[in-house]
Order: C-alpha cells, then structure tokens, then sequence
C-alpha cells in the first residue's frame, strides 16, 4: 500500500502543469505540501475510504464521518522550511466556518520516522483548549497560517509535555487516542521541560569546535537560559567535535544532563570502544583514581578460564559408575612344609 502510495505521489509531483493544491515551499521550487489529491486520484481516494482508518475514526466519534482534508506534507531533508507551533482548529473555525471540533487527524507514515528525521511534535491535551483567533501569516510557509503565539506553546509543553509519534513506512497514528494505552514506549527527550533547550544531532559543523565532518551533539539553548546572552538563543556542541562524533540518547528533563553515545575517548579511563557519556551542566563524573600498583605475586597472570566440560543432561546415559572402594589387603600366612627324611613305617601307603 505505501509503495502505491509513494509512486501516485511522484506522478503528481512530476505532472505539467501542476495540480491544484501542490505546494511549493519558499524557493518556488521544492515540493511542500499536496492537498486534497484525493480529489483526482483513485490511489488517495481508495485511501480515505480504507476500512482499517475509516472504521477507528467512526469508532471514536460514534457516526458515519467524512474527509474534510487529505494533505500530504513532502518534508525536504535538512534544508527545508519549518513547520512552526500551530493549531488546525482555529482555522478551520474562524476561516472555514467549522462551528465544532468533531474531527480526528489520522496520519500515515509514507516514510519511517524517527526522533531524528524532522517528526511532528504534539502536546497531549491540547485539543481541549478554546481556540484563539490569532494573525495570520507566512513567517513560516508560503502560505498563510494561523500561529500559537509564544506563550500558548511554553504554557501547553509546561503541562502537557511532548510526544512523537514515530514508526516504519506504513504504520498509522491518530494523535489523541493515546488515552486507551496503545503504547507504553519510552521516548527519548529532546525538548527540556520548560521549553529552553533542545538537544538534536547535525552533520554540519555548526560551530569552530566541530571538525569530524560526522554527526555531532548539540544544544539549543534560549537567550538568558545556562550561559547564554544571545537573542534569541545560542548553538553549543555537546558531543567532542572530532574522531566518530556522537549520537544523541536522552536528556533530564530540565535538561542539566544530556546523554549521548560516540566512540570517541573522552576520558582518560575510557579505553576506546562505544560508550555512553553524560554531559552535565558544572561538570560530569570525576576521573576514577588510578589502580594501585601490583607487587610481588599479585602481578601474576590470572589462569586461563577451564573449559567447558561437554553438558550431558541432555543425552540420556546409565549415569554415573558405583563407587568402588579398594579392600583391605591382609597378609595371609603360609604354613612352611617341613620334608621329613625317615625311614617308611610298614602298613603305611
């Protein structure tokens, strides 16, 4: 179904001229977002009306639903434009006229996606807010959009945190319906609890320390979090910059520690191999103190390991022999034969 889904999506992608509802980002020529394709193509139209999606969504809502929207979002690797903070509703109400949110987003994964691919964050519970009107603009798309403002975002994330919803091509996500307990997963955190830093991996060098040309770890820090002074916040690298570089594994939620793997020694007493590291504000772990000296027989060589003897409980066998215990050995006495030289009595044999 995917592979169908990919191919149909190329064909309209390369189709002159362009469909309606294909999206251009920025630079005019970069693929963004295709609308409603369902509308001309039978592969998007056969895909709304899948009983495995239709069905969840008639679940939820208790009646028969329709496809309000179908938008497939082509995110461009690592120089694409962003899609910032926003909410679906307040434009479907203050510009579709739509009077109640009785709606449910399911998404499709075209591709696998991971933590670090660029995946959609969404803040549990934030569809019971009251939806605000706010400007619209394009400060974030080449379309006009209805943005959270700043303080919306911080205020949902202090409360409800973050979650990505993550998995292979093919698999199905309705965000909201976690509640039913579908998944118990933990996810890495990237984003610290109040929303002032975030760790992500870069093969670019974003700052002189990093010279490796591989993936490294960095943070984001907002203006007057940690030891930034720059607005609207400074680029630091968390993993060394050289040798195999690093890869991001999870943060405390205040983010004063962050925990990444790299092959690189950091440390004296790491003698090479891949290791977890954890790069703490003020300072990490104390170099262990140095083994004491061995003298005398304490420098020899431990032995070598026995081997394995050859399991047999496996093979059935009339087990083990009997004791044998040596007898006592007694001295036996010889009686000596005396030879007698006589002369034979008469009568006598």
């Amino acid at each position: 179904m995917v592979e169908v889904m990919t191919d149909e999506l190329d064909v309209i992608l390369r189709t002159e001229p362009a469909r309606p509802g294909v999206i251009l980002e920025k630079d005019g020529t970069t693929p963004r977002s295709v609308f409603n394709p369902h509308l001309y193509s039978d592969v998007y139209e056969r895909v709304i009306r899948h009983p495995r999606l239709l069905n969840a969504v008639e679940e939820l809502l208790g009646e028969q639903a329709y496809c309000y929207q179908l938008a497939i979002n082509c995110k461009a690797a690592f120089n694409g434009d962003v899609w910032f903070w926003h909410q679906d509703y307040p434009t479907y109400r203050f510009d579709d006229n739509i009077a109640e949110p009785r709606m449910v987003n399911t998404l499709i994964f075209l591709d696998e996606v991971t933590h670090v691919n660029g995946p959609l964050m969404i803040v549990p519970g934030s569809h019971h807010l009251e939806p605000v009107k706010t400007e619209e603009t394009t400060g974030g798309t080449s379309y006009t959009l209805r943005y959270a403002t700043p303080d919306a975002i911080e205020s949902e994330v202090r409360r409800g945190g973050l979650e990505v919803p993550t998995g292979p091509a093919g698999s199905a996500s309705i965000p909201g319906a976690l509640v039913n307990g579908t998944t118990t997963a933990y996810r890495p955190r990237a984003l610290s609890a109040d929303g002032r830093r975030v760790f992500f991996d870069s093969e670019d060098s974003l700052v002189g320390g990093d010279t490796n040309s591989r993936p490294d770890v960095y943070e984001w820090e907002a203006f007057g979090a940690g030891s930034c002074t720059a607005k609207p916040g400074c680029v630091s690298l968390v993993s060394g910059g050289r040798g195999d570089g690093g890869t991001f594994l999870d943060a405390s939620a205040d983010g004063v520690d962050a925990f990444f793997l790299t092959g690189d020694s950091l440390v004296a007493s790491d003698p090479g191999s891949i290791d977890a590291y954890d790069a703490r504000v003020g300072g990490g772990l104390p170099e262990p103190q140095a083994p004491i000296p061995c003298n005398g027989d304490a420098c020899q060589s431990l032995p070598n390991s026995p081997e394995d003897p050859t399991a047999g409980t496996s093979v059935e066998t009339p087990g083990n022999p009997p004791p044998h215990y040596a007898k006592e050995r007694h001295r036996r006495h010889h009686k000596h034969r005396h030879h007698h030289r006589g002369h034979r009595r008469k009568g006598s044999r």
